[in-house]
């Protein structure tokens, strides 16, 4: 039998390291130059926020009132192979859950989230609105965010809104950047040195009951030194 220590994938070029208990990522170092990425004492994954109903509709994420990380009663079952090597995990929240398939790749620089969320979260009236999003906190001092969009990138100070991107967004700083990839979301927030990446938001205008059902996101965390 062996001991239930922090779970580590290395292929040589970045080693990420899991939470033993939650699975969530709270290292990514970048093995060419040593550095760390992740904010030391935090971690990168999954967050149930919950923002304000009087500024939140379909079009707008209203104003964050709380956020909470999805860290309880987390199953995990790790595997390694010669191409690829990762974590299969069930998160349990409220009345949804999330299967998240997490790998690293030979000759990869990101690790890679496979997420398939069952969502079954709601509001009403003045209740405060749900929203899962993915959230990376940065060790390094951010000097601004870049933002793919059409025809190139756009340099953003940091700011409490979610703003449109169209396959990353990343915090950069000096020679160092930590990036959120997706195929299929487009609101990144990078703000107090850390970038998130909003996966589901459910107010209740004009829709009373959206993204319930079954949602299947894949998104990448990166990290480049130079």
């Amino acid at each position: 039998h062996k001991p239930f220590d922090d779970i580590v994938l290395d292929n040589g070029l970045v080693r990420a390291v899991f939470d033993r208990r939650s699975a969530e990522l709270k290292s990514l170092v970048d093995l060419a130059s040593g550095e760390e990425t992740i904010l030391p004492g935090d971690t990168a994954g999954l967050r149930l926020a919950m923002t304000e109903s009087a500024s939140s509709n379909a079009w707008m994420i209203g104003r964050i009132l709380s956020e909470q990380k999805l860290d309880a009663n987390v199953k995990v079952k790790v595997y390694r192979g010669p191409l690829r090597q990762g974590l299969e995990v069930e998160i349990p929240f409220l009345k949804s859950s999330a299967r998240a398939s997490i790998w690293l790749d030979k000759g990869a620089k990101a690790v890679g989230y496979g997420l398939n969320v069952d969502w079954h979260e709601f509001s009403r009236g003045d209740e405060p609105v749900p929203m899962l999003k993915f959230h990376a906190p940065a060790v390094f001092q951010v000097d601004h965010f870049l933002y793919d969009v059409p025809a190139g990138s756009l340099r953003r100070p940091a700011q409490h809104i979610d703003v449109p991107a169209l396959q990353y967004g990343a915090a950069v700083g000096g020679n160092r950047a930590l990036a959120l990839l997706s195929d299929s979301k487009y609101g990144y927030r990078g703000a107090d040195g850390a970038l998130a990446l909003t996966l589901i938001h459910a107010p209740h205008h004009p829709d009373p009951y959206p993204e319930r059902g079954i949602h299947s996101i894949r998104l990448a965390v990166a990290v480049a030194c130079s």
